[in-house]
């Protein structure tokens, strides 16, 4: 499946390896030149500001073998660029994994004593496990991530998240307060192998709302019951 978008790192990846295959390129059709100038009498002696400046032995010992390579299969550049994104396209860019903190009360300690927000529109994920800024705040989550309800330790009344059509978490775990999750906007909820686990500092139990019918079980999974309250109920 393609994802949204190429992350930071390999976007960099991407432009460093092009990037490379272009300054080989460069170089060897300047040693080509070289070449042809060195054998004709007619030619005037290259000067420094052309290609008259010689490679370090450490740069020529770096560039000598991939430039007789590039000089005699001209097609393996192209060949490499062309693997490369098919490959990219084919699997899809990776994500970072990350561990989300849901955080209704932004750079604030924590998260607000009683939290509302919807899962896939408000930006209340946050990197940050204290709640705090020193982290980042997003709104979608990935297959990868795993979600953590709350940050901090402090939102412990009624927390009603409301999911807004199909999301997807690798984990679920629930640390504070009573937890209720709604949906809206044809929802549903993939959780991928690392399940649910509710901690033993959660305050009452996690509901699960008949607005949110579809729970999907992206893999072979354990749940874990830490708190002594009901892991799921319906209303």
């Amino acid at each position: 499946m393609l994802s949204s978008a190429l992350s930071n790192d390999l976007m960099e990846i991407i432009f460093r390896f092009f990037g490379f295959v272009v300054r080989l390129r460069r170089d060897t059709d300047k040693q080509r030149v070289k070449s042809r100038l060195s054998i004709s009498p007619s030619r005037p002696e290259v000067g420094p500001g052309a290609y008259g400046v010689a490679a370090s032995p450490k740069e020529a010992m770096r560039n000598g073998r991939l430039q007789k390579m590039f000089r005699r299969f001209p097609w393996v550049s192209r060949g490499l660029a062309f693997w490369v994104l098919l490959a990219l396209v084919w699997t899809g860019a990776p994500v970072r994994a990350a561990i989300l903190y849901w955080d209704t009360n932004g750079a604030a300690t924590g998260s607000a004593n009683i939290t509302t927000g919807t899962w896939g529109t408000s930006s209340f994920w946050n990197t940050d496990p204290t709640g705090e800024g020193n982290g980042a705040f997003q709104i979608l989550t990935t297959a990868l991530d795993d979600a953590v309800f709350s940050a901090g330790s402090n939102a412990t009344g009624t927390n009603t998240i409301t999911l807004s059509g199909p999301e997807v978490i690798r984990s679920l775990t629930f640390n504070n307060g009573t937890v209720i999750l709604n949906g809206t906007a044809s929802p549903s909820l993939t959780i991928g192998t690392g399940g649910i686990t509710t901690g033993s500092s959660l305050n009452g139990n996690l509901t699960i709302g008949t607005s949110l019918a579809n729970i999907l079980l992206g893999g072979s999974q354990a749940w874990t019951n830490y708190s002594g309250k009901t892991l799921i109920s319906r209303f």
